[in-house]
């Protein structure tokens, strides 16, 4: 089997990409974070319908989490201490994180 290995000018990092908002610390959205991602909950940007469903599934802002299925497909399941929660594009495009080194 080949493998095939691209490389990429070092101005595809720019200060836009994904890459380099997580190496800085600033938030982003949590669907835009990978598999693996540990992370604390800074902001919810949605009205309040939103924000009472977010809290009532355990997820507010101060909250430790760990992305388990993430990326850009769609669909995230993250933890919070023992419990699971599965959020949708659309959700997790309004929970905006930091990620943590815990």
């Amino acid at each position: 089997m080949l493998g095939i290995v691209v490389s990429l000018p070092r101005q595809t990092l720019g200060s836009n990409s994904i890459g380099a908002r997580i190496m800085s610390k600033r938030a982003f959205p949590l669907a835009e974070a990978a598999s693996g991602t540990k992370a604390n909950v800074v902001a919810l940007r949605g009205g309040n319908e939103f924000q009472a469903r977010v809290t009532s599934m355990g997820l507010f802002v101060g909250c430790r989490i760990e992305v388990l299925i993430g990326g850009s497909e769609g669909r995230m399941i993250v933890a919070v201490g023992d419990t699971r929660i599965a959020l949708g594009h659309g959700m997790a495009e309004k929970v905006m994180v930091k990620e943590a080194s815990w």
